[in-house]
């Protein structure tokens, strides 16, 4: 009962595990890019939840998990804007950002 009330590593790890399988989960069934991209960032973000907790719970000697959670946080918002503006560029061409609509890549 020790393990529900006192707050360690195990509940940010399997928060971080929680965090990442909806963001799977969220890009296998979605068919809207911009659901999935918004799952891709939920799986960076239990990913950067994960690194930052073994950071903490480390002796930090071996494993700097801030500078790279950081690298990866900065990773990811040039990669959702990169991916935003793909999907506004297809949007633009195509009038939908439907995955299955969208089919071929000729303008």
């Amino acid at each position: 009962m020790d393990f529900l009330f006192n707050i360690g590593m195990y509940h940010f790890l399997l928060l971080g595990l929680f965090l990442f399988l909806i963001g799977l989960l969220g890009t296998i069934i979605s068919k809207n890019l911009l659901r999935i991209l918004i799952s891709l960032e939920i799986m960076f973000c239990g990913i950067t939840l994960n690194l930052a907790t073994f950071s903490v719970y480390s002796d930090g000697t071996h494993f700097k998990g801030e500078i790279l959670a950081l690298f990866v946080m900065v990773m990811v918002s040039v990669h959702i804007a990169v991916g935003v503006a793909i999907m506004l560029n297809i949007h633009g061409f195509k009038g939908t950002v439907d995955v299955e609509e969208i089919g071929e890549l000729k303008g």
